[in-house]
């Protein structure tokens, strides 16, 4: 829960004094146009939101998407949550605790004025969000869009745009020389079985920069609903048919992972194994996902 390690005490107070300023603050808004700026999309959670004119102090709870694509836009980050214990902040960033049950009494003592989230993540503690700061929750399977959401919250447009345009000239460069329609299969081994990441309305964006720079998935691999994943057991490996085959390991001890997958007969039976058309892509850009370096590295 999101609240799960604030003082009850202090954290009633507080937000019950927040919640008084915020209701005065919203219906104020109503009789009078937004003086920051206004932020509207079908990609985010609960707009549209009155936003500060210039950020000075953003707190993000997503520590991918969010995090990672906050960074590259060069925004004031002044506090951040981590995936896991093991993972580490920018410089300067203060430690929010893990992304499922973020420090709310250390991300009041940040006095942000604006903190972005996600919506799957965070949509339910939206109300209690509000009343911290105006909150900024991308809600769209889209990478590009959720991208233009955080930068136009933070006035970066223009910087988004540029990224986006230098991103895609790099992208139509790799279609001119890849061969187009090759279909390509993409595995992530797991303790226990396997995930494979669909094409489809929802996709993960890394294996929808695939479609997109030309390539095809095969049947299995493609969906007309929101599937994201597919899990596999040794057996249903079989139904990988594309050409090639790429993938990618974790979380735990990949290296043994890696060594007990493929030793195994079922692997060495398939027949993108046995032609050589197996190739190991990083599990930091592909399962960690998190914008327009994150999609350069895929490329």
């Amino acid at each position: 829960m999101l609240l799960r390690k604030a003082s009850p005490g202090l954290a009633a107070a507080v937000l019950a004094s927040l919640f008084t300023a915020a209701t005065a603050v919203a219906q104020e808004t109503d009789a009078q146009a937004c003086a920051g700026r206004l932020l509207d999309s079908p990609a985010l959670l609960g707009g549209p939101l009155c936003l500060p004119a210039q950020p000075q102090r953003i707190v993000v709870l997503d520590p991918l998407f969010g995090l990672q694509m906050g960074v590259s836009l060069g925004l004031p980050i002044v506090g951040a949550t981590r995936v896991d214990l093991s993972g580490e902040l920018p410089q300067g960033v203060a430690d929010l605790g893990l992304f499922q049950s973020p420090d709310i009494e250390a991300l009041l003592s940040l006095a942000p004025d604006l903190v972005i989230g996600d919506a799957a993540m965070h949509g339910a503690f939206l109300p209690q969000l509000s009343m911290i700061a105006p909150a900024v929750l991308p809600d769209t399977p889209d990478w590009r869009e959720y991208y233009r959401v955080i930068a136009a919250a933070a006035g970066r447009e223009a910087v988004a745009e540029a990224a986006l345009a230098a991103f895609d000239a790099e992208l139509d460069a790799l279609r001119e020389i890849l061969p187009q329609g090759r279909s390509v299969s993409f595995l992530r081994l797991m303790p226990g079985g396997f995930q494979t990441y669909v094409d489809g309305p929802s996709a993960y964006a890394p294996v929808r920069l695939l479609s997109e720079a030309g390539l095809s998935r095969p049947a299995f691999e493609t969906v007309d609903d929101d599937t994201v994943m597919k899990r596999l057991t040794y057996e249903g490996l079989a139904a990988l048919e594309g050409e090639v085959l790429l993938y990618t390991a974790g979380p735990g001890d990949t290296a043994a992972l890696e060594a007990e997958v493929t030793a195994h007969p079922l692997w060495r039976a398939l027949p993108q194994v046995r032609a050589g058309r197996v190739h190991r892509v990083e599990a930091a850009h592909w399962l960690g996902f998190g914008g327009v370096e994150s999609a350069r590295a895929v490329l």
